[in-house]
């Protein structure tokens, strides 16, 4: 099972996967290559809304290996409120893509100096 090659039909030559896992359920993969991150979410969880649980256990680890994670998108693709949830920064746009960083957990508070 991998809804990378699900998704995509194949994975992409030179990029790692993983699988999301947690509490010993399958809920999708990862997609690496360096600091760029795609995320796959199996069919059966899709638009359930992913638990801050989930998101925070799989991305605590990806960000203290890699301190900061970069995605992409096509501009208006259906991904993109998915990627703004997890709390990445649109940085930039070309013709073909929407550019996005996240270098603290999803769902972290942000503290404000007072």
């Amino acid at each position: 099972m991998n809804s990378i090659r699900d998704y995509l039909g194949f994975i992409p030559q030179g990029w790692e996967t993983k699988p999301i896992e947690c509490d010993g359920v399958y809920y999708g993969d990862v997609m690496m290559q360096g600091n760029e991150i795609h995320v796959a979410v199996a069919p059966e969880y899709r638009r359930r809304g992913w638990s801050r649980r989930i998101a925070r256990h799989v991305f605590a680890k990806l960000l203290e290996t890699h301190k900061f994670l970069v995605t992409r998108s096509v501009p208006g693709d259906e991904t993109e409120p998915f990627i703004r949830r997890l709390g990445f920064v649109q940085t930039n746009e070309d013709a073909q893509f929407r550019y996005w960083w996240l270098d603290s957990l999803p769902f972290e508070r942000k503290h404000h100096g007072t």
